[in-house]
Parts: C-alpha cells; structure tokens; sequence
C-alpha cells in the first residue's frame, strides 16, 4: 500500500501564527518614524571631530524617536526643520532619483547652527549634506 504524502501549503508572507495583521495596508508617510539614509552623502564624516559626530549621532537617535508628524510640529532651531529651496542651496549635487519638480530640500539643525540637508521621500530622510561652517546657503 502506498504511502500519502502530506501536502505542503503555499507560503503566505502575511499570513502566520507569529504575524499580526495589519488593519491599515496604508498608512499615512506623517505618523512614520524617520528612517535616516546615508548613501546620497558624499562628504567623508569620519574626518568630522569627535564632539560634532556624537552630535549629529544624538540629534539622529533623539529624531528616530519621534514620527515625522511630531517632527512637522517642532520649532526649526531645535529638533524641528525648514524647508530651503533647492536653488538656494549651494555645493550639493542632487542624486538621480530626486526629479526637477522637488522643489526644496528640508534643513534639520543638530549643533548650534550646523546643519544638515536632505530630501524627505516617504518616511525615508536621504542625508545629502552636513554644513558644517553655516554656508550652504544664504540666511
């Protein structure tokens, strides 16, 4: 008599004893934490002192904290931001995937008036710049 095999059921990413469902297949990029992303940054900030690493290294920890909507809510001087158009900017080569209908970039402070420069895409943060000497663009 010949053996059944048993039948192997066809894998469902979503589906599981250990996965919760989600309720809401989409949600809003504002209620999102931050995802900080370095790969569009050209500078070497390993050249950077010690002092204005463990800075920008707090200022990203203290902002992963916080969702984007948090965020939008901040004065710009502390852990908020302000958006700089993009012609104003000087020294930043724009990476591919930002098109020529982004019309600013978002300025976020992490010492005194140090600051650094992305795109936001989502809730994905693309560091392009860090201005170290407050000269990327006028004030």
């Amino acid at each position: 008599m010949a053996k059944r095999r048993k039948k192997i059921k066809e894998y469902q990413p979503d589906r599981g004893e250990n996965l919760i469902p989600s309720t809401d297949k989409k949600k809003s990029p504002a209620i999102d934490y931050p995802i900080f992303c370095f790969k569009y940054l050209e500078q070497d900030i390993t050249t950077f002192q010690p002092k204005t690493k463990s800075a920008i290294l707090g200022k990203l920890y203290n902002w992963s904290k916080l969702t984007w909507k948090e965020i939008n809510t901040l004065d710009r001087h502390k852990m908020g931001y302000e958006k700089i158009p993009r012609n104003q900017i000087k020294g930043i080569k724009a990476p591919s995937f930002i098109t020529p209908d982004v019309q600013s970039y978002l300025v976020f402070r992490y010492q005194s008036k140090k600051a650094l420069i992305g795109h936001k895409n989502d809730n994905a943060f693309h560091i392009l710049f860090f201005d170290e000497n407050f000269n990327a663009y006028e004030h």
